[in-house]
């Protein structure tokens, strides 16, 4: 893994560590570069802008030592006719990745994601303990 540039950092309460990027991928696709964090009172979330991708091109899960990873695929077919009644078929297929380490506060039973309008939000609840305002 690599630490992107420059990594998405959030602050969390108690001493824990913050949440850092890792990209187990080099390539920079679309969802990748637009990605934002933010941390709320009661919880962290992680929001791709993806024009025109939806729920189906996304995998989230969650790794072992805390590791939240964001990844998915997309596969685009173009039929190009040809002038002697053949056509050309080209295919593009990309493969992106992007992973999280969550800190401590986040709570790893509770994470919900959706995808809508080509953006892709993650919602990691924090625990009780961390949560500001509670």
């Amino acid at each position: 893994y690599t630490y992107s540039t420059p990594p998405p950092a959030m602050a969390s309460p108690g001493g824990s560590r913050p949440m850092t990027a890792l990209s187990s991928n080099s390539m920079n696709f679309g969802p990748l570069r637009d990605a934002k964090v933010t941390d709320n009172a009661d919880h962290f979330l992680i929001t791709l802008e993806a024009p025109g991708l939806t729920a189906r091109n996304f995998h989230v899960r969650v790794l072992p030592d805390r590791v939240l990873q964001i990844s998915g695929e997309t596969f685009e077919e173009h039929a190009i006719p040809l002038q002697d009644g053949g056509r050309r078929v080209e295919r593009n297929h990309n493969t992106f990745s992007k992973s999280y380490t969550l800190p401590l506060s986040s709570d790893l039973d509770n994470i919900t994601s959706h995808a809508d309008a080509g953006k892709l939000c993650v919602r990691i609840a924090k625990k009780s303990a961390f949560a500001r305002g509670h």
